[in-house]
């Protein structure tokens, strides 16, 4: 407990004492309001969703997996070619087509 104040200065001190604690106090809340305002921001809250996603390592190993699964199916699409296009470019797409339906049933065989 506080010692109770007798005389007007020690009550002078200790409305100093209590001017200086709110001060500080005030500075404290005034930057977490702050922080707290910047984090909110949209982007921010973009930002860090992403950063978390990305730094997460099954996540990332999950959307390289799925880039790389995509980006097959792009090619194998594109260098089938329907009824235009050469012989090589329809079997390099079949190839490329094969080869990732092959990989992406490994895939889900492990994961099952």
């Amino acid at each position: 407990m506080a010692a109770a104040i007798t005389n007007t200065t020690q009550l002078a001190d200790a409305i100093k004492k209590l001017e200086e604690r709110r001060d500080r106090q005030e500075v404290v809340l005034r930057e977490s309001f702050h922080r707290v305002a910047s984090e909110i921001q949209p982007r921010n809250i973009i930002r860090n969703a992403f950063r978390g996603i990305t730094e997460s390592t099954p996540v990332k190993s999950n959307l390289f997996k799925l880039a790389v699964d995509i980006g097959s199916s792009v090619l194998s699409r594109r260098y089938q070619g329907g009824n235009s296009g050469h012989l090589l470019q329809k079997a390099l797409g079949a190839a490329i087509a094969f080869g990732s339906a092959y990989f992406l049933r490994k895939r889900r065989q492990k994961n099952n």
